[in-house]
């Protein structure tokens, strides 16, 4: 159902303000799992909901966004965006090779639909690569904040992903050292700076940090992975869209 802001999509006005505040375009190399990633990037690549931080460095990409300022920033980066939902996107069936989203279907109001989109805009094949944030003992004031509705468990998203007509390839987590840690900064952070300024404070910081001391995060196959670390926070999938 629409939100307060009258979109399908929650916390659309927060993210409107953070592209602004931003001040630049992230590099994907700036990303830890960019180099994890690449290997699958071919043919024509659509990543979805990138803001200022792209993950494609692939020449023909499209990017989908929903916010304004976000579309306007790509575009002065000399990149193609198209601001639409994923909901609802403006392409025919079967013209993207590769698809990304990452941390965005937790934003939005319908997950299933979204999927069935990205399935739909794929050809026969064709990769989708997707990140979401999982566990709800790391539900925190930060999730509020940033839009999402909650935390997926492992199971969940692995289930609605397998429906969609996808079939998974590589699992990675991101995990933390410390879940009591993790959360207790991620209700702090809200607290002690107002959130329309985390991404500007973020793009300053990210300017001066060394690409060799960006962390790795490995991918696994899919076989592999018989159970879910407990300190993991997110999960990153490679998927193949079946034949039908």
């Amino acid at each position: 159902m629409p939100n307060k802001h009258g979109s399908r999509y929650y916390n659309r006005r927060f993210y409107e303000g953070h592209w602004k505040r931003a001040g630049r375009i992230f590099k994907p190399t700036t990303w830890p799992l960019h180099y994890a990633i690449k290997p699958f990037l071919h043919g024509r690549v659509l990543e979805i909901g990138p803001g200022v931080f792209p993950k494609s460095d692939v020449a023909d990409t499209t990017f989908l966004e929903v916010t304004k300022s976000g579309k306007e920033m790509l575009e002065s980066s000399g990149r193609h965006a198209v601001q639409a939902s994923v909901l609802d996107m403006p392409f025919l069936p079967e013209s993207f090779d590769t698809a990304l989203a990452f941390e965005v279907i937790e934003h939005v109001s319908d997950d299933v639909l979204a999927l069935s989109e990205v399935f739909r805009v794929l050809k026969k094949g064709g990769r989708f690569i997707i990140s979401v944030p999982i566990n709800m003992r790391f539900w925190s004031v930060l999730d509020k904040e940033v839009g999402h509705t909650f935390r997926y468990s492992f199971a969940d998203i692995k289930q609605k992903v397998e429906n969609a007509g996808f079939e998974i390839e590589k699992i990675g987590f991101n995990q933390a050292q410390s879940v009591r840690g993790a959360t207790f900064l991620r209700n702090l952070l809200p607290r002690i700076m107002p959130s329309s300024y985390w991404v500007y404070v973020l793009a300053w910081v990210m300017r001066f940090i060394p690409k060799s001391l960006i962390p790795k995060i490995a991918l696994h196959n899919a076989q592999s992975v018989t159970r879910v670390p407990e300190n993991a926070f997110s999960v990153k999938m490679v998927c193949t869209k079946l034949l039908r």
